[in-house]
This record gives C-alpha cells, sequence and structure tokens, in this order.
C-alpha cells in the first residue's frame, strides 16, 4: 500500500475512533450499561489516540525532521503510536479500577521500553530464516 493511502485511512479511521469515542462517552451509562461500556470506551479511546498519535508523529518526523524514508518512518511512528496508545488506556484502566501506583507504572513503561528496543534491535540485524 503506498504511503499516502495509508496515512488516507488512519486519517478516517481516526476521525471515526473520536466520534466513536465521543458517543460511547455520550450514550453509555458505566453503571447501568455493565462492563461492555468500559470495553467499547478504551477500546474506541485506544484506536483514537493510535490515530492521532501515528498522524502527529508521522508529520513530525517525516515532513519536518525528514532523516528517514517514508516507509521506515511509517513503520516507526506506528509502532511508536501503538505502543504509546496501549500505555496511556492500560495506565487509564488501572486508574479506573484504583490499582495505579508508581510501581506498576514503572514497570508498564519499562516493559513498553524493552518492546520497542527489541523491535530496534531486530530491524538493524534481522534474522536470517
Amino acid at each position: 500500500m503506498r504511503t499516502g493511502w495509508y496515512n488516507f485511512f488512519m486519517f478516517i479511521g481516526t476521525v471515526c475512533s473520536w466520534a466513536a469515542w465521543i458517543m460511547v462517552l455520550t450514550q453509555y451509562h458505566p453503571n447501568s450499561s455493565g462492563s461492555i461500556a468500559f470495553v467499547y470506551f478504551f477500546a474506541s479511546l485506544f484506536l483514537a489516540l493510535l490515530g492521532t498519535i501515528f498522524l502527529l508523529s508521522y508529520f513530525l518526523q517525516a515532513r519536518i525532521i525528514g532523516r528517514l524514508s517514508a516507509l521506515q518512518s511509517i513503520r516507526s511512528c506506528t509502532r511508536q503510536a501503538i505502543l504509546l496508545s496501549a500505555l496511556l488506556v492500560f495506565s487509564l484502566a488501572l486508574q479506573g479500577w484504583r490499582l495505579l501506583t508508581w510501581y506498576n507504572a514503572v514497570l508498564l513503561i519499562a516493559l513498553l521500553t524493552l518492546i520497542e528496543l527489541l523491535f530496534i534491535t531486530r530491524e538493524r540485524r534481522p534474522l536470517n530464516t
């Protein structure tokens, strides 16, 4: 897929995800809807944050800094958007259940940093399989 189409679909998906998140906020009451409302809330928030972080980081990395090719920018921006969105949504979910402490936050950050470092080292030296 060309990078322009990928960015276009990410933009459309981000707009739809933010609209879905707003609909969840206004339509579902957590006490009457049960756990499905929380699933909709966190899933739509994750997708909305993913698209927003990707679009902002791609614009910054590809257009302003411009040291990587478009394909490399898309790969790294998508990966980093997924990890940062997961960090934010997991932190919010833990805080919603009153389970977020400083060592849980440090553990989440360390785990996601380790995952990012694994991806970076694999890109530099791919496995010959």
